[in-house]
């Protein structure tokens, strides 16, 4: 490629609008995507529905499955609310949401889906335009985890709720066929994810940030303790503890949804 070919690509991009954020696109495929917070309303009267470009729950899943080797592409946060990613190298999903560019990387879509570690998390949003090639593979990149929702996640349910002795069905269909040493090495590499949020801290939106952090926090914390049953099966006296409700019928209930009871 000449430097004048190179020049050209720096001022080519262009632009894409999803549900609750923008998305720019360079020509030139070395340089990253940048995915801002959308923009409603009036000239006058303007606001972001979901300040933040991505849920946080959802960025820090995102590069642990990655790290894991795991076919998902993930973003980074960078100042002012906005996340970057590697540029894929085909997007499918040009004739359509069932668009995967043939039989065989429809194939590779539902392998990925059908992990049992997937399915715990509730991998989903596999439509074809969020997925594509990268380094000859087939990749999300765009993934929802339907069992850590995201954006408020209170408002779908508790993926477990101690108070209550309920678990989620992805969690509970699918917790005992995870590999005890891929959830183990999941929930480290989400721990280890929190200070990538630093980054958005001054955004000065304290209300969405705290949701946010909210959300990253049930998901960091409900892998921790579903590790620490693999890690330690004698846990049944957790229910005396603070958070963990004061119910022990609740509790031990949870455990056996879980496959952990006595």
């Amino acid at each position: 490629m000449s430097i004048m070919d190179d020049a050209w690509l720096i001022l080519k991009e262009r632009k894409e609008q999803g549900y609750y954020r923008e998305a720019t696109i360079p020509d030139d495929k070395r340089k990253p995507v940048t995915k801002i917070p959308r923009f409603f309303g009036s000239r006058e009267h303007r606001y972001q529905q979901h300040p933040f470009a991505n849920r946080f729950a959802t960025l820090a899943l995102s590069q642990a499955l990655a790290d894991m080797g795991e076919d998902i592409v993930p973003e980074t946060p960078i100042r002012g609310g906005g996340v970057e990613q590697r540029q894929m190298d085909e997007v499918f999903g040009r004739r359509g949401r069932s668009d995967y560019g043939g039989m065989h990387n429809e194939m590779d879509v539902q392998r990925i889906r059908q992990l049992p570690l997937m399915q715990m998390l509730g991998l989903a949003d596999l439509k074809g335009q969020n997925i594509g090639m990268q380094d000859n593979r087939v990749k999300v990149f765009d993934p929802a985890f339907r069992t850590f929702r995201g954006h408020k996640i209170g408002q779908y349910g508790k993926p477990l709720d101690f108070q209550e002795g309920t678990v989620m069905s992805n969690i509970k269909e699918n917790f005992n066929n995870v590999p005890a040493d891929e959830l183990a090495e999941l929930a480290q590499q989400v721990k280890e994810y929190r200070p990538q949020f630093d980054v958005w801290e001054d955004r000065g939106n304290a209300r969405e940030w705290k949701e946010g952090m909210g959300d990253y926090t049930t998901t960091r914390d409900t892998l921790a303790y579903l590790n620490s049953l693999n890690q330690d099966p004698q846990q049944t006296k957790l229910f005396q503890h603070e958070g963990f409700g004061e119910n022990t019928q609740q509790y031990n209930n949870m455990l056996e949804q879980l496959g952990r009871g006595q």
